[in-house]
């Protein structure tokens, strides 16, 4: 699930070219990926205290984007509680939520509600968070594959 505008996706792009050259000029070996709802906050918290590892910008820091001499950490979950995670996320922050994101919210009162609408009305469904492009951990973030690209790309540097 990829839901990226024309502008997000340059937008993407230049962030990719900005933490490449970034991270050429950091001398830590380890470097922290910080996939969301994947209890990265705590470890990122251990991270800083007890090993030497670039733990910033997280939320943007891609496997692509770590130099040969570098290693990633990284922290997954399962991907339907992550993804679960991740929704009611959002709701728990109701005073911070925007305008698209309150009608999402409304739309989908849970996720068992947002599930059936994916699985009966896809193509509206795909179409409304392409709209709405607000919610990044519910449409961008949820893949993957945002971090660490296809499975080729993975396994070609599953040394890090």
């Amino acid at each position: 699930m990829h839901y990226l505008s024309r502008k997000n996706k340059i937008k993407d792009r230049l962030k990719d070219i900005y933490y490449s050259h970034k991270l050429r000029r950091i001398s830590n070996e380890y470097i922290f990926i910080h996939v969301p709802k994947c209890g990265g906050t705590s470890l990122r918290k251990n991270l800083n205290i007890n090993l030497n590892a670039y733990i910033y910008d997280w939320h943007e820091i891609k496997l692509k984007h770590l130099n040969p001499n570098q290693k990633a950490i990284v922290c997954i979950r399962n991907p339907i509680e992550r993804f679960e995670s991740a929704f009611y996320s959002k709701i728990h922050m109701k005073k911070n939520l925007n305008e698209k994101e309150k009608g999402f919210y409304e739309k989908f009162r849970d996720i068992n509600v947002f599930i059936d609408a994916l699985m009966n009305d896809n193509k509206n469904v795909v179409n409304y968070l392409k709209y709405l492009n607000a919610i990044p951990i519910i449409t961008r973030y949820s893949s993957l594959q945002y971090w660490f690209g296809s499975l080729s790309h993975l396994e070609k540097n599953k040394h890090k």
